[in-house]
């Protein structure tokens, strides 16, 4: 299988916490975004984005 990158940003803090996370467990970051990416792709796991009306 042919390897493409992902140029992103995430938050600081979320980063350094599944950085920390994946390395506790010996896992590369990379593997596991990849296993949440195959799940969303498979229907597994659904995204919901939320609006909200705020009065001002």
């Amino acid at each position: 299988m042919a390897k493409r990158g992902l140029n992103t940003t995430f938050d600081e803090g979320i980063y350094s916490a599944f950085k920390s996370k994946c390395e506790s467990n010996g896992l590369g970051m990379n593997e596991v975004l990849q296993l949440f990416m195959v799940e969303y792709i498979n229907g597994n796991y659904e995204v919901e984005k939320k609006m909200s009306l705020k009065k001002m």
